[in-house]
């Protein structure tokens, strides 16, 4: 039996045959991750071909919570641009439609279809006919009380809320799981009408989130030290739409890792 001798020739054949396979594996691995990326079948989804042949975004945004959004600056309204951009390309030349909403209408606009999301103080989840994406802030649920009553604790108080808000159920249902938490509460039409009842002495603490506060505060009334929940932001759009929340989330993934998000919420004092 003759065997084979192993020369330097035979040698260098032998690696660059191994070199040739290695590549060619780790080519298929790298074709194989991006054909799974979600991101390609994403930004193809009927969703986002309906905006790009429009060639705009449609986004509801409050116009009067300092901060968030008012007078077309506030974190929100940053969003909302950003989102454009990722959506249809820097080179645009209007990618953001900003329509303003409120919490009463936020909804009925998008189910018009007047509008494609929804960025302005939408609580994750709130409702469920909608789809939510990824908290891009996180608030207080916060008690306002005169400046007087700042040490006085809340279980001695009784609590008045905005009967429409998020806040609504979530102290009914701790005042039936723990009657001695206040002295009973009341619900108001509005803040205005809440806050009123605050400054006339009909209940001693107002329950709110504190993007409220900041929009509605007034002289005199501070925010007490104890806190109830918090309250994640997030952007909202029709169950139609997946792709729109799974593209936001990625973007969000993005600002978050670059420590643009914190920039942007420093900016706008959050």
């Amino acid at each position: 039996m003759r065997h084979r001798r192993f020369t330097v020739k035979n040698w260098r054949s032998f690696l660059n045959r191994r070199v040739l396979m290695v590549a060619g594996v780790v080519l298929a691995l790298v074709l194989l991750v991006i054909l799974l990326r979600p991101e390609p079948k994403l930004r193809n989804s009927p969703e986002v071909s309906i905006i790009a042949d429009r060639g705009a975004l449609r986004v509801g945004v409050r116009t009067d919570m300092p901060g968030f959004g008012q007078e077309g600056i506030g974190l929100e309204i940053d969003l909302a641009r950003l989102f454009a951009q990722n959506l249809l390309g820097e080179g645009a030349a209007a990618p953001v439609v900003l329509v303003p909403v409120d919490a009463r209408t936020a909804g009925a606009k998008l189910d018009q279809g007047d509008i494609d999301v929804v960025l302005a103080l939408q609580v994750q989840n709130q409702q469920s006919q909608y789809l939510y994406s990824n908290a891009y802030y996180t608030d207080d649920a916060c008690f306002a009380v005169l400046e007087q009553n700042q040490g006085t604790p809340i279980s001695a108080m009784k609590i008045g809320v905005v009967q429409t808000s998020a806040l609504y159920t979530r102290l009914t249902n701790k005042l039936k799981a723990e009657p001695a938490y206040a002295q009973g509460s009341a619900a108001y039409a509005s803040y205005p009408d809440l806050l009123r009842a605050l400054s006339d002495g009909e209940i001693g603490a107002a329950y709110m989130a504190g993007a409220y506060l900041r929009r509605y505060g007034q002289e005199g009334i501070v925010r007490h030290t104890e806190t109830l929940g918090t309250l994640p932001y997030a952007l909202m759009c029709s169950t139609d739409a997946p792709a729109l929340c799974s593209l936001f989330n990625m973007l969000l993934d993005d600002l978050s890792q670059s420590g643009r998000l914190d920039e942007l919420r420093g900016e706008h004092g959050l």
